[in-house]
This record gives structure tokens, sequence and C-alpha cells, in this order.
């Protein structure tokens, strides 16, 4: 997903965008621009020190957008290093459809 789809979903699910947790959790994008960047925040370690710069609210706000970049698993950080086969999976899987993404109605 993207940052505007992370906005969509919080502010759907907690009534604010949490547009700053986004872009704090995928920071590191923007210098790898590749999937591996997860490794640095998307884990659980990684929404509890969003919880301590953000706020409560915020640490859900990054659960719920690590959840959804790894179909509903949180991983750990040791996930990434002891997990390869996991990790590799993960950042294949082009098969998913997010379920918050339902067809627009008129």
């Amino acid at each position: 997903m993207n940052i505007d789809d992370h906005c969509d979903e919080c502010r759907e699910k907690l009534g604010k965008d949490f547009r700053e947790v986004h872009e704090w959790l995928d920071k590191f994008y923007k210098e790898e621009k590749r999937i591996e960047h997860r490794r640095y925040r998307h884990h659980l370690e990684g929404m509890i020190e969003c919880r301590k710069l953000f706020g409560e609210a915020a640490g859900k706000a990054a659960e719920m957008h690590i959840k959804q970049d790894f179909f509903g698993y949180m991983p750990h950080k040791n996930d990434y290093y002891r997990k390869k086969k996991f990790w590799e999976e993960m950042g294949r899987r082009k098969d998913y459809i997010y379920p918050s993404k339902k067809p627009k109605t008129k």
C-alpha cells in the first residue's frame, strides 16, 4: 500500500489520517526504493517506538500500517534476520487483495 492508502484506512477507522506516522514508518523507502525498507520500522518494536514518539493512537495507526503491509501479520525485528524464507515470501505476494479496498458504488 502507498501512504495515501494507509492514510485513508486510518481516517476511516481511527478518524484521523496519521500521515506523520506513515511517513515515519516508510522513511527508508525513499532511500532504498525496495520492499526491504520495512526491516527498519515495520515490526512490533517499530510500532512500540512509534507509540513512544507520537502517542497511543499513533501506535494503533502504526499497527494497522504494518499489518496491512504484511497481510495481517505483525513481525518482530528478528524475523527479518531469522526467518529469511518468510520475509522473501511476504515480499513476493502479489495476489493479495487488501480487504479494505471495496469497489466504489454509485
